[in-house]
């Protein structure tokens, strides 16, 4: 599949739910099991989990076709996926420490020491410090399918990275990560998931990872958002991963839908000038004759009273 300019486009590997403990909503723990063979478990480094998560991350982005891309932002991804293997490289992430998240994995855009996330260390070194502080300000512990802020949009735009590939970088962070409470919030998460919306969301979800999957169509797109905006409300009220997948799939749909409509308005034919209605020429009638008398002709002034004149 290649990779489109705008479009949130499925990756090769299957979106799938997992617990909070997860280092990421997008892909789960699957960089850890597939480096290591297991599962991480308690006594696992933090630091190790989040750097193997982002080296896993570099890889299977590098190796996503873009040439579909305009060169300046074939060269923007490429700057990107260096520095995010300078950042993980250097080893040194943000911590957990707001309050209310505590013992919940969750993102941290700049922690209280001042240290920076995957993502918050892509923006500072490309838009500069002031964005990154803006999005401090107002998203500090939100997912990237939850920023929705037309500052981070216009710098997507041009990064050559769409948003499910943000999404699929951005780590949690745990604090206190405890074996006993994973299981408990899986369980919950089983129990949430449970809902008739939600075992639609996955089959949906299955099918459009289907290679061969046909382009839907203007309708198609606006019941599958009006669906997907219910199932977005009320994984809002469950747990930040699940609206983190749901709300990332609603920005690709509806940007899948403006290209739609403009593609649309592209093909269709203009619209032809309305012609003028020809007017036919045609020669001037003669007056008509007075009434009364007229050469040759006698006026009977008793059929036609009024008309009579003294003489």
């Amino acid at each position: 599949m290649r990779l489109k300019e705008t479009a949130m486009t499925a990756h090769s590997i299957p979106i799938r739910p997992h617990s909070r403990g997860a280092v990421n909503p997008l892909l789960g723990d699957e960089s850890f099991t597939r480096t290591f063979g297991r599962r991480p478990d308690a006594g696992t480094d933090e630091t190790l989990r989040v750097r193997t998560h982002l080296a896993y991350v570099e890889g299977l982005l590098r190796k996503r076709p873009c040439a579909d891309l305009p060169e300046s932002k074939r060269r923007s991804r490429t700057l990107l996926l260096n520095l995010l293997r300078r950042y993980w490289t250097a080893g040194v992430f943000p911590s957990n420490t707001t309050p209310e998240f505590r013992g919940a994995r969750r993102p941290c855009f700049i922690d209280a020491s001042g240290t920076i996330c995957a993502v918050g260390y892509l923006i500072e070194q490309t838009a500069g410090s002031r964005l990154a502080e803006h999005i401090r300000r107002r998203w500090n512990s939100a997912f990237v399918s939850q920023m929705v802020d037309p500052s981070l949009e216009a710098w997507m735009q041009s990064s050559g990275l769409i948003a499910e590939e943000l999404a699929m970088i951005q780590p949690g962070y745990w604090e206190g990560y405890d074996e006993d409470e994973e299981v408990r919030l899986y369980q919950k998460w089983l129990h949430d998931w449970s809902d008739e919306n939600y075992r639609l969301y996955f089959e949906w979800r299955r099918r459009l990872d289907q290679p061969g999957t046909p382009e839907p169509t203007l309708k198609e797109l606006d019941e599958t958002i009006g669906w997907l905006t219910r199932v977005d409300e009320q994984a809002r009220f469950r747990n930040p991963w699940d609206a983190s997948m749901v709300r990332a799939d609603l920005i690709g749909l509806r940007r899948t839908r403006e290209q739609l409509v403009a593609k649309a308005a592209l093909q269709e034919p203009p619209a032809e000038a309305a012609k003028p209605e020809r007017v036919e020429e045609t020669e001037p009638q003669p007056p008509p004759p007075p009434v009364g008398r007229q050469e040759g002709i006698e006026s009977d002034s008793r059929e036609f009273p009024g008309i009579h004149r003294e003489t």
